[in-house]
């Protein structure tokens, strides 16, 4: 289920009010809804074995007589989903990270690792870790950004794997394990 917009002059508090027509099921048999997360001005839903796209203010373009084409918004509506993947999912929701480009997660019942952008999906473990993803998968793994070095981390109780963004490769095995934050700060990367 889902609010209306909340304005700041309102008398009624707008987020209270949540009607049968501003929700919507996503299919069950995908498992139980992990984390919904905005990427790219799309909400992502991800679930157990799915990942969907929410379809929200979808814009249709049409063209007048005169040949120009005019924008329809839908008014802030909901209009149901989009399937990306019905067999790679996420389940733990300290796994999904965003990045600059997109966002990335873990799949423990794949296990592996997917980055999801404008491109679509790709397997990112499949970059040369794939044999330590299906090896080294615990379920309670945690994933950060970097900002500053474009970096994201995957941490376990025992191990810190790294993967640039830039470059598209892991690069190093860090020392760090169980990191439980990662912050950037006047130029610096802080770890809690």
């Amino acid at each position: 289920a889902f609010s209306l917009q909340k304005t700041p002059t309102s008398e009624i508090d707008t987020w209270c009010n949540i009607t049968l027509a501003s929700s919507f099921n996503l299919n069950g048999l995908y498992g139980k809804l992990t984390k919904l997360i905005n990427v790219n001005d799309s909400i992502l839903a991800f679930q157990d074995k799915a990942l969907s796209v929410i379809n929200f203010n979808n814009r249709t373009a049409l063209s007048t007589e005169s040949g120009v084409p005019i924008e329809i918004a839908n008014s802030g509506k909901v209009n149901g989903y989009s399937v990306i993947s019905s067999n790679v999912g996420c389940q733990n929701k300290q796994s999904i990270c965003q990045a600059s480009s997109g966002v990335y997660f873990i799949d423990d019942y794949n296990k592996a690792m997917y980055g999801f952008n404008k491109e679509g999906l790709s397997n990112i473990s499949s970059k040369g870790m794939s044999m330590w993803f299906k090896k080294n998968l615990t379920g309670k793994e945690k994933t950060f950004y970097d900002s500053l070095t474009n970096d994201v981390y995957v941490t376990n109780a025992n191990d810190c794997l790294v993967f640039n963004e830039g470059l598209q490769s892991f690069t190093s095995f860090m020392d760090y394990n169980d990191i439980n934050a990662l912050f950037n700060f006047n130029g610096y990367s802080l770890m809690l």
